[in-house]
């Protein structure tokens, strides 16, 4: 997306040549249609509207029935915007009904996934999927292999959202066998997190393990800020593992010290909140690996335990009657509520040997 200042040269550029070309029919029209994308990647959605909306009746009076399609998918996305769910539905299905009548059939598999994307942000994942098949139906007969990748991404996508993770890791495989014959790399190392993610979600963390390696390899190779997702799913994993250890008594901390090698380049703010954030959720499988994790601060770095700490005192806190369970944070509060426990019954973490 363009910087600021930039968009708004283009923006003011854009208004400058429909002085040129007012009353120009077509011409106007197209200026028009950019200016109202501008519009809406600058965030001033009434704007793009009104700019599509004049587009449309220019096309409109010239009869021009493939514009008027252009302009009924921009104002669906519009309305997309907006939230209006039904609008969106409403003008895709004409972008639609046009895109077939004059045999265009890309952009009417455009508009069958816009629609499906709107069917998902409504939660209605059946009818979206519906809508990415036939999509996909008419991808595979005008043969558009990148199309297709992004159209199997999608299902794999809607499939993880069903819960239907077998299914999702089919259609992610799919998707890059595509980008790696297209030769698509980002696209390809960004298949193999969604891949490990289905594996991942069917606890097969070998397979899930291998897929973002790949990925982090790959992605770090090409200098892309998204190789720090593969390196959250490999921490993800190796607490994983690590968990699994202590619950065996097993030597756990050598998991620990890879878990937390592979966010070592990570370093974004956002990113340190993302991985405290599951590292958190992780804990909920044996909440009393917390207190292994604090007590001993095994290779977590400064962020992590800042977050961790807490939560042991305010266990401690609850105990001595100084606060109460339900003044922590939601997210914490089952992890705080068992290691709660583990203080009332004197749990020595002593009594948990390693290997």
């Amino acid at each position: 997306m363009p910087e600021f200042d930039e968009l708004n040269d283009v923006i003011t550029g854009l208004m400058k040549n429909i002085d040129d070309v007012r009353g120009k029919g077509e011409e106007e029209a197209k200026i028009r249609t950019k200016l109202g994308f501008a519009y809406a990647i600058s965030g001033e959605i009434e704007k793009a509207e009104k700019e599509y909306s004049k587009a449309f009746e220019i096309y409109r009076k010239l009869r021009n029935d493939s514009g008027k399609a252009t302009c009924y998918g921009n104002l669906g996305v519009i309305y997309g915007m907006k939230e209006d769910f039904e609008k969106a539905l409403e003008y895709y299905n004409k972008a639609l009904e046009l895109h077939e009548k004059l045999g265009l059939r890309k952009e009417a598999a455009q508009d069958y996934i816009n629609m499906s994307l709107v069917n998902k942000s409504i939660n209605n994942l059946e009818e979206a999927e519906k809508r990415l098949k036939s999509a996909l139906d008419i991808i595979l007969e005008v043969e558009d292999k990148e199309k297709l990748a992004s159209v199997y991404s999608l299902l794999g996508t809607l499939k993880f959202d069903m819960e239907k993770f077998d299914k999702s890791a089919i259609y992610f495989n799919k998707a890059e066998d595509i980008y790696d014959e297209i030769e698509d790399n980002e696209d390809y190392a960004l298949g193999a997190i969604n891949l490990a993610s289905a594996l991942q979600a069917q606890t097969k963390l070998e397979e899930a393990e291998k897929s973002y390696i790949k990925a982090f390899n790959m992605l770090k190779k090409l200098n892309s800020a998204e190789f720090s997702k593969a390196a959250l799913g490999l921490f993800e994993i190796y607490i994983i593992y690590a968990i699994s250890d202590y619950n065996h008594n097993k030597n756990y901390k050598e998991k620990m010290k890879q878990a937390y090698d592979f966010l070592k380049d990570v370093g974004t703010q956002e990113a340190l909140e993302g991985i405290i954030k599951n590292f958190n959720g992780l804990l909920k499988v044996n909440p009393g690996f917390v207190e292994v994790a604090v007590k001993e601060s095994i290779y977590l770095g400064d962020g992590a335990l800042e977050t961790l700490r807490p939560l042991e005192i305010a266990a401690q806190k609850i105990e001595k009657g100084e606060t109460s369970l339900e003044d922590v944070n939601m997210e914490y509060r089952d992890v705080v509520g068992s290691i709660l426990e583990r203080i009332k019954h004197s749990s020595p973490l002593s009594s948990h040997k390693t290997g």
